[in-house]
């Protein structure tokens, strides 16, 4: 999890220095996250860009295979590694399969909403307020 936080970061720096440069009306920075060892690392980059109001798109690509539930639901902290990649606006696998895999567990083990002919996972967001 360390590397993923040092990883959110240093993102969270170039993406201040990007947002400062950009025109108004320019299309936000795509910072695109590869591999298993960086899989929660978007959840804090898309919470600290929302609570500063940095614009940006986040993609995310697994380059090994994403397991079935059957195998997935043994990870410990599945929840955590979901969400995390639920953090992106794209997300890439080599194939289809493992594309279903993922929208399965995420139905699962999230309850998500999904669209499997499209490929789509509906991210509800909650929304906490303060008393």
């Amino acid at each position: 999890m360390q590397a993923n936080t040092v990883f959110a970061e240093k993102t969270l720096e170039a993406l201040r220095r990007a947002n400062e440069k950009m025109e108004p009306d320019s299309p936000p920075p795509v910072v695109w996250i590869h591999d298993y060892h960086l899989m929660t690392a978007a959840n804090t980059i898309r919470q600290k860009a929302d609570e500063e109001n940095l614009k940006c798109k986040l993609g995310f690509f697994l380059h090994i295979p994403f397991p079935s539930w059957d195998i997935f639901r043994l990870f410990p902290r599945d929840d955590e590694v979901l969400q995390g990649m639920l953090g992106c606006d794209m997300i890439g696998f080599h194939i289809v399969d493992y594309c279903l895999n993922f929208i399965d567990c995420c139905q699962r083990r999230l309850g998500c909403r999904v669209d499997r002919s499209s490929m789509l996972v509906e991210v509800l967001l909650k929304v906490i307020q303060a008393e």
